[in-house]
């Protein structure tokens, strides 16, 4: 509850704004998506410390995971025939989930900066990472085809950043303060901006109550998600602080960065900040009670 409060103020925040200064949506996406996102991932990645054996047992999972998620978001999309657009919403909504903004905080509140459990976390945001500027983006231009999809992949920083991050990190290269400075200053600033961007996007959009797809989406995220994440643990045998940074890393709800792609590309932003809001409200509960859960791995 404590963590959720000040997220949901921020974002209450971006809605105030724009009912009273009517905010340009696209701009604030621009910013933050070819700015801090890029930023703050590069500094992150650059200052963690990850060994080899973690980082393939994270990857085994994440695998297992998104592979059994992709199976039961195709079943539901075939049964309600969901359009081309819904569809990309639909899996952006849930194969995309908060871990930077939301689950490293979190992470750090529940295992108190233990490093293992955090390194857990930062491995698994360099994975979305890669799916949000591949999948996410193939998803939201689903009009286009592959030689521009591809050319529009190549265009956002946030790839080229976590690369020479994972590089400078290897070799043990020191950023100079001149650039190390304004890095942090932008890396410290991303999750106040995203969240009030999310806030100016929920204020321009038209609420639909009781959407089907929203209701589905949301459980999948913050219900199925943790129980196929903890079958998996099961499966791969894996006790302890990993198996409890696992558990928490599938709890977390949808990627405020999937809305903002959404925003740019124009494809069901309303659908997709509903989704992104909702879940991160109704995760004040689901988060709660996952933790208690783990206790007990």
């Amino acid at each position: 509850m404590n963590h959720v409060t000040p997220i949901a103020i921020l974002i209450g925040i971006g809605m105030m704004l724009q009912k009273i200064f009517k905010l340009e949506v696209k701009t604030l996406t621009k910013i933050i998506l070819y700015l801090f996102l890029p930023a703050a991932l590069l500094e992150m990645t650059y200052k963690s410390r990850i060994s080899l054996e973690t980082f393939f047992i994270v990857l085994l999972f994440l695998t297992i995971f998104y592979a059994v998620m992709l199976l039961i978001i195709e079943i539901y999309i075939r049964i309600r025939r969901l359009g081309k657009g819904m569809k990309g919403a639909v899996r952006n909504s849930v194969i995309l989930d908060n871990n930077g903004n939301y689950g490293i905080p979190l992470n750090q509140l529940v295992f108190m900066n233990e490093p293992f459990a955090l390194s857990i976390q930062i491995i698994v945001l360099m994975v979305q990472t890669v799916l949000l500027n591949t999948f996410g983006i193939y998803n939201v231009m689903g009009n286009l085809n592959l030689k521009q999809t591809l050319k529009t992949i190549l265009m956002f920083p946030s790839i080229y950043c976590l690369a020479v991050a994972l590089i400078l990190n290897y070799l043990g290269v020191g950023i100079p303060s001149i650039l190390a400075i304004p890095l942090n200053y932008l890396s410290d600033g991303f999750l106040a901006v995203a969240l009030v961007t999310l806030g100016v996007q929920m204020g321009s959009m038209k609420w639909k109550l009781g959407n089907m797809d929203a209701i589905v989406t949301i459980s999948l995220k913050l219900i199925i998600a943790p129980m196929v994440g903890l079958c998996i643990i099961f499966l791969l045998n894996i006790h302890g602080i990993a198996g409890q940074a696992l558990i928490l890393t599938c709890t977390v709800p949808t990627s405020l960065t999937g809305v903002l792609l959404a925003v740019e590309f124009d494809s069901e932003s309303d659908f997709a900040s509903q989704a992104a809001f909702s879940s991160t409200i109704a995760s004040v509960v689901t988060v709660s009670l996952w933790i208690y859960v783990m206790q007990f791995l």
